[in-house]
């Protein structure tokens, strides 16, 4: 008899991702632009999104510190390899999943304190709270996410689309 195999749990929406440990002198939601994360700010997000058309959609001028973001741009560009993706709505270079940094020796992940510090906070409880406060959307479970960069140099392009695939 052929016993089924069950999924673990996702977690809960509010609990911590289990990621290596990894010295980090400020919470990587600091990182964040100042206030963003203020449940009130939220809420009046909320109020904007739930009002928007022609579809739901807010406009965040700056989520991140720009230090931050410059620090990843280096990092990648200093470490990381691109490869050329093609399908039928998109030509891209894309990097690998960058999801997994956890995977990587601690000599690897010291060549990117900008990109993990950036991973942990869109991955982070306070995040995921602050979107399912804007959009209402259900649990994130922080864990089940891809994190990938794209360049698009002449050539390339990526198409309008659905993401479900039985519909193109």
């Amino acid at each position: 008899m052929t016993q089924a195999r069950t999924r673990q749990r996702s977690p809960s929406p509010t609990s911590p991702i289990k990621r290596l440990r990894r010295d980090v002198s400020e919470p990587a939601s600091s990182r964040f632009s100042p206030g963003l994360l203020d449940e009130n700010h939220a809420q009046s997000l909320h109020t904007e999104y739930a009002k928007s058309e022609p579809f739901k959609h807010i406009v965040i001028e700056q989520l991140f510190d720009d230090a931050l973001l410059r620090g990843v741009k280096d990092e990648i560009l200093r470490n990381i390899q691109f490869t050329e993706k093609e399908t039928d709505i998109y030509k891209v270079n894309q990097t690998g999943d960058l999801a997994s940094l956890s995977y990587l020796t601690a000599e690897q992940l010291a060549l990117f304190p900008s990109l993990s510090t950036l991973r942990d906070a869109l991955y982070g409880a306070e995040f995921r709270h602050f979107l399912r406060t804007v959009t209402g959307c259900g649990p994130l479970s922080g864990s089940k996410q891809d994190m990938s960069v794209n360049s698009y140099k002449k050539g390339c392009h990526l198409l309008n689309h659905d993401d479900v695939i039985g519909t193109r």
